[in-house]
């Protein structure tokens, strides 16, 4: 991956432009239901993008509710009390949008997009789907079926069956983000036992609303008040999990057999900082720039792959990075041990200033193009980051120098602990 020359008169302008753009003005409070709301109010275009998170996600199933979350989170979309499933996409296409739903290890999350002046039918529609989904069981038993059979180990491509064995060996299958369904266990699934679980985790108490994007505060919060301020959850309670980090002692390998693949994937796990950690922001430039010394050492001069990278992956409950690619089988162990050399290479040598300046410089690009109120609510998220210290992005990775993320890099990805999963032939 080429690095461009960056000028001073470059830094100079990317530093006054910063200096221009405008911040959200952050809200936030709680209705009598319990619901909290927030406000990013940013006013550049008439769009507003609404947000519905629940505290409840992989991290709240029980054994018997693995992927309920998921599963119930796609299955609001399949039409509610108000809407069919149709008339619901008939109404979200006249108003040019759609609503999206999905679970997480920690939330789960309804997302949609609405012109300012549309923001009253859309934010109807989001609270039908999110409050009074039907659970149809056709659309049930079509979906479960087709989970089953996309997830059959036996069917699964080696990149999803990588996934499968990391995280059922990383976490452990008593760990809610290490269990994976069977067939059995997707066949039993009924909209009884999902709508029991829907309605324990979902519920006023443990669900906040984002608004961010350019509307009427005065106007937002009477809208809000009228529509979600009905909302009565089964239960109240705010969902707290603890559950333990995965350990990682030594360099641990194991093989995973997947007949009749041509090729092999390598995922290598290893420990992160935590997402509220003060090193976090020094390792997600640490990341960055051991991504890119991946790319240069494994693709572009040892020809092994045609593409390579480190994922920083943090959560409530657990903080990782993963390395995957996917390989010729006969050049699995040649690349990871060009793998190996690039960690050697970075507990000894360090990194270089020139890939630290231009790391920094990216994430700063990345900031001052932010101007959608969806890309805007994806920076800010406030369940994810304080807004407080949020704001302060770019002053903080300006004040970030060499030394610290050289020094984090070091002791994380330098640190030769991790478990690798290879997943090809048998030979």
């Amino acid at each position: 991956m080429k690095k461009l020359g960056i000028s001073l008169l470059f830094w100079s302008i990317a530093a006054w432009s910063w200096a221009q753009q405008p911040i959200p003005e952050y809200q936030t409070y709680t209705l009598k239901n319990g619901l909290k709301v927030v406000f990013l109010n940013y006013g550049k275009i008439d769009a507003v993008a609404v947000q519905l998170v629940v505290n409840s996600g992989e991290k709240n199933e029980t054994p018997e509710q693995t992927e309920f979350s998921d599963i119930a989170a796609n299955m609001t979309l399949m039409g509610n009390v108000k809407y069919s499933a149709t008339d619901q996409k008939v109404a979200l296409f006249k108003l040019g949008t759609n609503i999206s739903a999905s679970a997480g290890a920690d939330f789960t999350t309804w997302t949609a997009e609405f012109l300012t002046r549309e923001l009253n039918q859309g934010m109807d529609l989001l609270f039908q789907t999110v409050t009074q989904p039907k659970f149809d069981p056709e659309y049930l038993s079509q979906y479960t079926d087709q989970l089953s059979t996309f997830n059959n180990p036996n069917r699964m491509d080696i990149d999803e069956l990588a996934d499968k064995s990391a995280d059922e060996w990383v976490f452990g299958k008593d760990h809610p983000f290490g269990r994976y369904p069977s067939a059995e266990a997707y066949a039993q699934i009924t909209p009884e036992k999902l709508r029991e679980f829907y309605d324990f985790n979902v519920a006023p108490s443990t669900s906040t609303l984002v608004l961010c994007g350019k509307f009427d505060v005065a106007q937002a919060k009477a809208l809000i008040e009228s529509v979600w301020g009905s909302w009565q959850g089964k239960y109240a309670q705010s969902n707290t999990v603890k559950l333990p980090q995965p350990a990682f002692k030594s360099v641990e390998v194991k093989k995973v057999t997947r007949t009749g693949a041509d090729q092999t994937m390598l995922l290598f796990t290893g420990n992160a900082p935590a997402q509220e950690s003060e090193e976090a922001l020094a390792f997600t430039v640490a990341n960055d720039i051991f991504s890119d010394m991946l790319f240069r050492e494994v693709r572009e001069k040892g020809g092994k792959t045609y593409g390579i990278g480190s994922q920083y992956i943090a959560t409530s409950v657990s903080h990782i990075f993963q390395i995957k690619t996917q390989v010729r089988s006969k050049e699995a162990q040649a690349t990871a041990a060009l793998v190996d050399q690039v960690m050697d290479d970075v507990a000894t040598k360090g990194f270089s200033k020139s890939d630290f300046d231009a790391s920094v410089m990216k994430f700063k690009n990345q900031v001052l193009s932010l101007e959608t109120p969806s890309a805007l609510l994806s920076f800010y998220n406030p369940l994810r980051y304080k807004f407080e210290k949020r704001k302060l992005f770019l002053s903080n990775l300006e004040k970030l120098t060499f030394e610290q993320v050289n020094a984090i890099g070091k002791k994380y990805l330098g640190d030769a602990k991790y478990k690798l999963v290879m997943v090809g032939p048998e030979n």
